[in-house]
């Protein structure tokens, strides 16, 4: 894992000492955490704060995935995938 700046490697972080970001705002990038597409990057579409889901993009596939299920992306999608 790399820390905010992106300019050094944390090691040792347990995910408990962790809290995932979701994002604001439609057409950010966010990022699969659990499941068969652990690790892809996709956009989000929209939330629905009372169910704490999201929608989102992934290629051409349309999900409808838990607030724990993703996380706010920060970085080029194009360069991560």
């Amino acid at each position: 894992m790399r820390s905010e700046h992106g300019n050094s490697l944390l090691e040792d972080i347990c995910t408990s000492q962790l809290e995932t970001v979701i994002p604001r705002d439609p057409h950010t990038p966010i990022c699969i955490l659990h499941g068969k597409r652990k690790g892809k990057v996709g956009e989000l579409i929209e939330k629905n704060k009372r169910k704490e889901t999201a929608i989102v993009k992934l290629d051409e596939t349309v999900l409808e995935l838990s607030y724990d299920d993703i996380c706010e992306f920060v970085g080029d999608p194009e360069e991560y995938n």
